[in-house]
Formats: C-alpha cells, sequence, structure tokens
C-alpha cells in the first residue's frame, strides 16, 4: 500500500515537473523573437543592479525593453534608449527616449505582447 502512494506521489511531481518546463519554454521562445534587442539592452546594463527578468514587445516602430518592471528601454534600429529614471540610473551613458517612450508606453507595450 505504501508503494502505490509512494509511485503517485512521485508520479504527480513528475507532472508538475512537465507542467512547469513546459511554461517556462512558452515564455522562453516568445522572447526569442526579440533576443537581439534584449541582449543589445542586456550589454548596457551592470548586471548587479537587476533580477533579470525581461520582458520585450513592439513599440512604435522599435522594440519595448522592461527589465524587471523597473527598467524601461526602446530599441530602435540598434541603439537602445532609457525610457525611465532607473534605465537610466543602470545605463547612465545611454540617451533618454525619444517623447512618448515612456516607462508606461513599455509596460504596455510588453504586456501587450503576452
Amino acid at each position: 500500500m505504501k508503494k502505490r502512494k509512494k509511485k503517485g506521489y512521485l508520479l504527480s511531481l513528475f507532472f508538475i515537473a512537465v507542467i512547469i518546463a513546459a511554461c517556462m519554454g512558452m515564455a522562453h521562445s516568445a522572447q526569442g523573437v526579440y533576443h537581439e534587442e534584449i541582449q543589445l539592452v542586456e550589454n548596457e546594463i551592470d548586471l548587479y543592479f537587476y533580477d533579470s527578468q525581461i520582458e520585450a514587445g513592439p513599440l512604435d516602430g522599435g522594440i519595448a525593453v522592461m527589465v524587471d518592471t523597473n527598467g524601461a528601454y526602446w530599441v530602435h534600429e540598434g541603439t537602445v534608449y532609457a525610457a525611465n529614471g532607473q534605465a537610466k540610473a543602470w545605463s547612465p551613458g545611454l540617451s533618454s527616449s525619444p517623447d512618448g517612450i515612456t516607462w508606461n508606453s513599455v509596460f504596455w507595450a510588453v504586456k501587450k505582447e503576452k
């Protein structure tokens, strides 16, 4: 009787692990489309400052990149711009994004992509 319970428990754990891995794979593949832009942003940030949750989506002819829901970046034609103060603090050498590209617009562009 105890062996059955143990097998059931292990089988349940296996299925939970498979579901989690599948979900992580879907999230990763969605961001794979913007791999180049995400890499450009990562190259501009001191990696000690953030926890590496990065999301991206299209915005005004470029790509919005949100880092840990704090740092908002916009990548246009290979150039990275800081869209808010946090991004500027993490990447002081970047120019500010054009008017209209803000934390709010980056946030919503990323959410639409999900």
